[in-house]
């Protein structure tokens, strides 16, 4: 595994012109508002129309094919199905410096109403209530606008909406003003765009590499000291790339994958010992470490299982009875290695918080592949603690 220090950015530089079908080897899945939707009569080009989306306050375009596929609540749909407004799920693939949509999902319908998803920028007062603006909307909070937050039972009063708040705002329009009638507090995770490309490397150099993706354009990856980089890269050789995509559509890369070929059997979901087919699983009570807080507790546990035929490691962590609504941050020893900072955790109003690591990340568990140190697996595990502060809360060794 090599890490190289640079500055962290991926350009694409798109190639300009037009193939009637698309390489869709390159994943990608985020949710968005539609701000606009263009359609294309001509028949010299397969993209059939552009979605412009409102995407974690930036926007950003989907091209439409005839092979894309447009449901609304379990039904097919044709392209007329989709208005502005609508809150949608893109799965599609990257290429020629655009996304193409293999599918569009209307999660919410626009009519009338709204949804955005982003940062609060500005809090003030009006006539009726409060006033959040949310990608550069003013969003009128009322009386009768019920607010949550995410993973907690405790409900919030429009008093407690501040600056840097990230929200999931819906509402319908009453005589141009947006009124919300809900408010959920808190992120969520699948709102990064998410995207998986590969293809061959043209160019090597210190901290950039050049790579053809093999759909009609060129990525130039600079990658940075937490950018995990199994393999050496070299021209020639294939590479498999993870990240997600900036205002740019700049792929911000965590993970490269170097193979000698696209066939190479190398395995970036396993970091693993392939020839061990049995399971390993180990759990361990966390204790607390400080006198005043003898009723907090956790349980962390590891394992390494076979799944579809290959080896499937996972990471799971909990604690209760901690302080509600708090962040504590996650520390793993590893063998002959040393402590490895594994993000953190937020309680809920309760005090309690679960999180969940994979190799195959699903089901909002978190990537455990680029915290792994080179060669070591969940086997090497040696304690776990949980940290408030700069301080250990809890602890357990496995």
């Amino acid at each position: 595994m090599v890490r190289v220090s640079a500055r962290l950015a991926v350009l694409l530089l798109a190639m300009s012109f037009v193939t009637p079908g698309f390489t869709k080897g390159n994943d990608v899945e985020f949710h968005g508002t539609v701000v606009s939707l263009s359609m294309q009569s001509t028949i010299t080009t397969a993209t059939q129309g552009t979605l412009t989306l409102r995407v974690m306050g930036i926007q950003v375009s989907v091209r439409l094919t005839s092979d894309t596929e447009i449901e609304a609540h379990g039904d097919e749909v044709g392209l007329d199905g989709i208005r502005v407004g609508d809150f949608v799920k893109i799965s599609g693939f990257f290429t020629n410096g655009s996304i193409v949509a293999r599918e569009v999902e209307v999660v919410d319908g626009g009519e009338g109403e709204f949804r955005l998803r982003g940062p609060i920028t500005a809090v003030g007062f009006a006539q009726g209530g409060t006033v959040i603006t949310v990608l550069g909307v003013g969003v009128l909070v009322d009386s009768d606008t019920k607010i949550e937050r995410r993973g907690s039972n405790l409900g919030l009063n429009a008093s407690n909406l501040a600056v840097a708040m990230f929200v999931d705002a819906r509402g319908h329009r009453e005589e141009g003003q947006m009124v919300a009638r809900r408010i959920k507090v808190g992120f969520r995770e699948d709102d990064a765009i998410r995207v998986e490309f590969a293809g061959k490397l043209t160019a090597v150099s210190i901290g950039r590499l050049m790579v053809d993706t093999e759909g009609g354009s060129s990525a130039a990856v600079l990658i940075a000291n937490n950018t995990v980089v199994v393999g050496l890269p070299a021209v020639g050789k294939f590479v498999e790339v993870r990240g997600t995509l900036n205002s740019s559509l700049e792929v911000v890369a965590t993970r490269v994958v170097v193979k000698n070929s696209r066939d190479d059997d190398r395995d970036d979901d396993d970091d693993d010992d392939d020839d061990d087919d049995g399971e390993f699983k180990k759990a361990v009570e966390l204790v607390t470490v400080v006198s005043n807080a003898s009723s907090l507790r956790g349980e962390a546990e590891v394992e390494v299982k076979r799944e579809d035929g290959r080896l499937e490691q996972e990471f799971e962590l909990e604690i209760r009875h901690a302080q509600p609504n708090t962040v504590y941050g996650i520390r793993v020893e590893v063998a002959s290695f040393g402590q490895v900072d594994f993000g953190t955790i937020r309680t809920n109003g309760e005090g309690s918080a679960e999180v969940k690591f994979a190799t195959r990340p699903r089901d909002n568990r978190r990537d455990l592949r680029p915290l792994l140190p080179q060669g070591k697996t969940v086997r090497d595990f040696v304690s776990v603690q949980i940290l408030l502060g700069n301080a250990a809360v809890l602890q357990g060794r496995f």
